[in-house]
């Protein structure tokens, strides 16, 4: 009786007894399309590999003939995936920072990264530092070990040193510069200062002043340290501002010696003020360095001009005193070198020649 051979077979024989059980087996000489005698035996049951192209193979090795059916596929079975692909049916591309975009079977880069910015088994993480769509944006340089969010760049693993806040350019209160590494002023409230300045945050401590509360006093403006005062308030000066301007300074006073700028009004004068002006000045305003009166009243330059002229009288008198005691000298002189009969010593009613009494001097011998 004959017997058709198996679907997979266009020939085939049947071998009686082959087995040591006394079975029959049956050969096949060719094999039917799509399929190849994969077995080590002559039996031609193995169906060709799933993606061979038009399901054509090797009726020995199984090799595709036409190739695959796809290029997603590759290899000599279309069994593996072709580069840029992975997947169970090769239909997932490998991810684009793979570099080359070769990937393994579960979309790992097999040959590193493409940007050297990348990290991670599909290089779809930013390495320590980096973060952005493009991983080419810097971390800010204060998070703990260079790790921030891709996206924002927050710090996820904390702050370096005494810095604070999402993105670690904040300082811990108390502290301020570019290091986070210097005190604010015990004087600032809350201990509290700006980053930049050291400018107090909120309002000083009582009894301390300053914009950066630096001076236990209330007269500091301007502080140049936390700890020093650079420009007193108005009427105050000294080391810390805690002295206060003489009374008389219109105002400011240099903040090292106290000395007024102006005096109030210009009726003093002196360094400190400390004097008053004469009343014979004009509204009793005179110069602060002499004290010489800007103007004088019309009341003190009359005295002056009357006191002037008795003053020039006397200085006539004087000087005309002078002279006529000269020429009564040298009168005598000359007529006792004429005269032999007048005694060597004549007498004289007056001998003295002084301011006073040159008007009853009287000569004998004459």
């Amino acid at each position: 009786m004959l017997e058709l051979c198996p679907s997979y077979c266009t020939r085939c024989a049947r071998i009686f007894g082959y087995s040591d059980n006394n079975d029959d087996y049956q050969i096949c000489y060719i094999c039917a399309d799509g399929y190849y005698n994969g077995t080590g035996v002559t039996n031609c049951s193995t169906p060709c590999p799933t993606n061979c192209a038009v399901n054509q193979c090797d009726k020995t090795t199984g090799n595709c003939l036409q190739g695959c059916t796809s290029d997603n596929w590759s290899g000599d079975k279309c069994n593996v995936c072709a580069d840029k692909w992975y997947g169970n049916n090769c239909d997932i591309p490998c991810p684009t920072k793979c570099k080359d975009r070769k990937c393994d079977s579960s979309g790992g880069c097999t040959t590193g990264c493409a940007n050297g910015n990348f990290t991670g088994s599909q290089c779809d993480q930013c390495k320590a530092g980096k973060y952005g769509e493009n991983c080419d944006r810097n971390c800010p340089v204060n998070c703990q070990s260079d790790l921030c969010a891709r996206n924002g760049g927050d710090c996820t693993n904390g702050c370096k040193g005494n810095f604070v806040g999402d993105r670690c350019n904040k300082c811990v209160n108390g502290m301020f510069g570019e290091a986070c590494d210097n005190t604010c002023s015990i004087g600032c409230k809350s201990s509290v200062c700006d980053r930049n300045t050291a400018i107090c945050s909120q309002d000083c401590e009582n009894g301390y002043s300053g914009d950066k509360c630096c001076v236990n006093t209330n007269g500091c403006e301007v502080c140049d340290t936390t700890s020093t005062c650079s420009k007193c308030t108005t009427g105050y000066y000294g080391d810390f501002c805690g002295q206060t301007c003489p009374v008389n300074c219109d105002g400011a006073c240099d903040k090292v010696t106290g000395n007024c700028e102006s005096c109030k009004e210009g009726r003093f004068y002196g360094v400190k003020c400390g004097t008053l002006c004469s009343a014979n000045c004009l509204d009793g305003k005179c110069g602060q360095d002499s004290g010489r009166c800007e103007e004088a009243t019309p009341t003190s330059c009359y005295t002056e001009e009357i006191a002037g002229g008795i003053i020039a009288g006397f200085t006539v008198i004087t000087i005309m005193s002078h002279v006529l005691c000269f020429l009564w000298r040298r009168r005598r002189t000359q007529d006792s070198n004429k005269e032999t009969s007048i005694p060597v010593n004549p007498t004289y009613e007056n001998d003295n020649c002084d301011n006073t009494g040159y008007e009853d001097l009287q000569i004998t011998g004459r």
